[in-house]
């Protein structure tokens, strides 16, 4: 996700694929980035968070019309 073709690749993974609920690890991106390009995919939401023990962030998305997040719990694995 660190470079705009990484990005525009993830990008058309769903808009052409509609996965329901979509993961990438090690964004090599910032919060802040990451939540930027959530926001412009309209048929998704997700969630970004730092993974333990590494500098790196992890991103999940989901179909908002399929899936919707309850609760959360953020663990040390």
């Amino acid at each position: 996700m660190g470079t705009p073709y990484k990005a525009n690749t993830a990008r058309d993974i769903l808009t052409k694929e509609v996965p329901n609920i979509f993961m990438i690890q090690e964004t090599k991106t910032n919060s802040q980035e990451t939540r930027k390009m959530i926001q412009k995919l309209k048929n998704y939401e997700g969630i970004v968070l730092k993974a333990t023990g590494a500098s790196e962030r992890i991103c999940t998305l989901w179909e908002k019309r399929k899936w919707e997040m309850i609760s959360q719990k953020i663990g040390k694995y």
